[in-house]
């Protein structure tokens, strides 16, 4: 049998691998993170694919229960993170956690985590509307009526009826989970271990209706395609802007408060 390390890092030495990850990555070539992002926004672009099915072919259920069909598109979506974890791409709302303890522990620069940010998300972004367009829409796997109304459901969902702070608040509450969930993953060691501490939050964040920009980065302009009523100003205004501002908050509190001062700053303090 193995011994307790053989599964799982002290929430202590996990922080400091969260540091670790983000001094690996800020040494990246350019073209490096580019191919890494545009991977990233492809791969959670499979669970935003399962999540629309579902919600496409369960319209009966939606109607009667929402809960059920939100809970299990909250099963599907942990698939997408899985992939980006496994592979060591990058995604926008992760490096959010890495670049942040790493700054704050003085190990990377402002520099480092504005470059790592501003290069995921665009490139994030490029990988969805790679999937958006080129894959589902012109192989027409979300041409057919059920994906189109289901589709344009979320846009209104997603942009049409929730003000914009409401809008903020759900990005804020996502990334927060988002961020714990890459945590407790770092803590795990066994793949299946990684597996689970990545679903249950994950599965909490879908199922309660919270927004993730990248996630929303396909759904989204799915529904634009497909001929969802609203313009892509308002979808930069009332999606792309409170969700990526929420987002930054969210997995910045939780960056802050958990890994950086309960598990670096609090914990060098008392071996001093």
């Amino acid at each position: 049998m193995g011994s307790e390390n053989d599964y799982y890092l002290s929430p202590e030495d996990a922080a400091l691998q969260v540091v670790a990850t983000a001094v690996k990555k800020k040494h990246l070539r350019t073209e490096t993170l580019i191919v890494n992002s545009i991977l990233g926004g492809i791969f959670l672009s499979v669970s935003g694919m399962l999540a629309l099915g579902i919600q496409a072919g369960c319209k009966g259920i939606l109607a009667e229960n929402p809960m059920i069909v939100h809970m299990l598109q909250g099963l599907m979506f942990p698939f997408g993170l899985v992939f980006i974890v496994m592979n060591g791409v990058d995604l926008f709302n992760s490096n959010i956690l890495f670049f942040t303890v790493a700054t704050l522990h003085r190990k990377t620069s402002i520099w480092a985590l504005l470059k790592s940010w501003t290069f995921s998300w665009i490139f994030n972004l490029g990988g969805c509307l790679i999937q958006v367009y080129i894959v589902n829409h012109l192989g027409g796997l979300t041409r057919t009526p059920d994906y189109i109304e289901a589709s344009i459901d979320i846009v209104a969902e997603k942009v049409g009826d929730p003000n914009w702070g409401e809008i903020f608040m759900r990005g804020l509450a996502s990334n927060f989970l988002v961020c714990l969930a890459i945590y407790l993953q770092v803590m795990s060691r066994p793949f299946v271990a990684k597996v689970l501490a990545i679903t249950l939050p994950i599965f909490a964040f879908v199922a309660s209706g919270y927004d993730h920009v990248v996630a929303d980065m396909f759904l989204i302009p799915t529904g634009l395609v497909n001929g969802a009523p609203v313009s892509v100003g308002v979808y930069i205004y009332k999606s792309l802007i409170p969700v990526t501002l929420g987002n930054i908050v969210g997995g910045g509190i939780f960056s802050i408060s958990v890994p950086w001062y309960l598990h670096i700053h609090v914990a060098q303090k008392y071996k001093r």
